[in-house]
């Protein structure tokens, strides 16, 4: 068995750098380690995990079922490999997001960092748009759908990858105010809208994961329903109103955009009503 993880483990190596074959040894090594729990009767391989139910664990989930007697040496060899090509896989789609998230929905030309760093230029001289990222995800969703992944684990790819997209646009956000007005609330929601599409035209058999998996970009439409309704002084009328209205938000968010929002140069004027209970 050691001998076969060592095997595999030196092929998921070396195509570290191609999602699909990531893909397909992520999947391999779950239904090698799925059969070994289900059907093994060798008395000196002793398996009782459920990686059709759990999907990947972590390390501290692999060591508590060493350390508790879940796990014999053989199984916690496999259930680390397993977490091995994961890690591999998550670290390049990872990569990817980062590279073109923020150029595909904000626009490369918007991008302070952009402006400043002749490489990045050169580097997205290409036009990085909405398809680039819709493409990414859909590259990811056929592999797993063409090697049969397990769902727990297609949920574990799309959970992180969805968070990822929310947490850079959100922190573009935060960081630029050039950034916070009412038409690029519009761009990041006519944007996003195309990843719901995709994610309506996907199988229904994975629809249920990736919408849970897509709620997590539902901070960053937020942001963007806050640039589109600022100046709504009935909106703004209470406390209680701002809060009910964009839950995800906290006072600290509330009121940094407001205050990036009115720093633009063209701004829509914010009422006093609305920076009332904002302040």
């Amino acid at each position: 068995l050691t001998a076969i993880c060592h095997a595999i483990e030196a092929c998921a190596s070396r195509a570290e750098s191609d999602r699909k074959q990531l893909v397909f040894w992520l999947s391999y090594v779950a239904h090698f380690l799925d059969r070994l729990q289900k059907f093994n009767n060798d008395p000196d391989y002793h398996f009782q995990g459920n990686v059709s139910e759990t999907g990947v664990l972590s390390p501290d989930q692999i060591a508590a079922g060493c350390i508790h007697g879940s796990f014999s040496k053989e199984e916690q060899e496999v259930q680390n490999l397993l977490l091995h090509i994961y890690s591999m896989l998550i670290r390049n789609l990872t990569k990817e997001l980062e590279r073109i998230t923020c150029p595909g929905i904000l626009g490369a030309e918007n991008l302070i960092a952009v402006k400043k760093d002749v490489t990045m230029r050169e580097k997205l001289k290409a036009p990085i748009t909405i398809r680039d990222l819709v493409r990414l995800l859909d590259e990811v969703l056929q592999a797993s759908l063409q090697n049969d992944l397990l769902r727990p684990i297609l949920k574990q790819i799309f959970s992180p990858a969805f968070y990822r997209v929310n947490n850079l646009l959100f922190t573009a956000l935060l960081g630029q105010h050039s950034l916070c007005t009412p038409d690029m609330g519009i761009q990041i929601k006519s944007n996003l809208s195309d990843i719901t599409a995709w994610v309506a035209r996907s199988p229904p058999k994975v629809q249920p994961i990736l919408h849970q998996a897509q709620q997590w970009t539902n901070h960053v439409i937020q942001a963007s329903n806050f640039f589109l309704t600022i100046s709504n002084e009935a909106l703004f009328s209470s406390y209680e109103n701002v809060l009910s209205t964009f839950p995800l938000l906290n006072l600290a968010h509330i009121k940094h955009f407001t205050d990036m929002y009115m720093e633009n140069a063209a701004h829509i004027a914010i009422p006093d009503k609305v920076i009332q209970p904002i302040d």
